[in-house]
């Protein structure tokens, strides 16, 4: 699963050294569906630390992720506006987002971060998995098992690998590191 890098952030790094944890590890079908759901946790992991530490620390990517239709009409309280900043404000915001909603982290990295990545068929296949094993016990809308095979499993590490990778790169790149 490792991959040698030249630069990479710690958020890849981090991916990465868990990714490899639990695909050394022994697997049967019951704990095939907890790794594939922490797969699609690891990945919305790696999006949010990302994206909110670079709003935290560039307020020019802080001012472009204001400027997405998630906040043109977001309403604050005054008192609330006098007792927080908005940079904090938009930073919860952030924390409170459902990130594997990747259509909408598009949005936010193609405003804040400058990043531009496209979600693979087979990733919004498994972020559906995720949901039926997640929010069903583990049965589809027909009530149905939903299984995941050894296979299955590190087809999707090694595709949250790509995925990540390429905005990694791509994030890395726009930084000019």
């Amino acid at each position: 699963m490792s991959d040698s890098v030249a630069a990479v952030s710690r958020y890849f790094q981090d991916f990465v050294s868990q990714a490899d944890v639990v695909t050394s590890r022994p697997r049967d079908p019951f704990i095939n569906r907890l790794y594939f759901t922490h797969a699609i946790t690891l990945m919305e992991k790696y999006l949010s630390d990302l994206l909110i530490a670079e709003i935290r620390s560039n307020p020019s990517a802080l001012r472009r992720l204001a400027d997405t239709p998630r906040f043109h009409r977001q309403c604050l309280p005054i008192p609330k506006a006098l007792n927080i900043s908005i940079g904090e404000f938009i930073v919860h915001a952030m924390q409170n987002e459902v990130w594997h909603r990747v259509n909408d982290v598009k949005v936010f990295y193609r405003a804040a971060l400058k990043v531009e990545f496209h979600v693979p068929i087979a990733l919004r296949d498994a972020i559906d998995k995720r949901h039926h094993i997640t929010h069903r016990n583990g049965t589809d809308l027909q009530g149905n098992a939903v299984a995941v095979t050894d296979d299955e499993l590190l087809g999707l590490y090694c595709e949250l690998t790509r995925f990540l990778k390429d905005i990694d790169g791509k994030y890395m790149l726009a930084r000019g590191t």
